[in-house]
């Protein structure tokens, strides 16, 4: 479901598509659009950056340990 339309912000809502597949589907969902994935949607593996972000205003001497996870 299309965020605008009351979609979520989550991994299982959102794709990658380059700029033309993505004005082609515009604000429409997948059927409506007449479009398929080309593979099967899979759980992102979380990066370091991601687990620790909030932490690291307060913690910058963990930015060198954490850029090469």
């Amino acid at each position: 479901m299309p965020r605008h339309r009351g979609g979520d912000h989550t991994w299982s809502n959102l794709v990658t598509a380059c700029a033309g597949c993505n004005l082609r589907k515009g604000g429409r969902t997948l059927p409506e659009a007449h479009m398929a994935l080309l593979r099967p949607v899979l759980e992102p593996h979380a990066s370091a950056g991601y687990l620790f972000a909030g932490h690291l205003p307060e913690n910058q001497a963990w930015l060198p340990f954490l850029e090469g996870w």
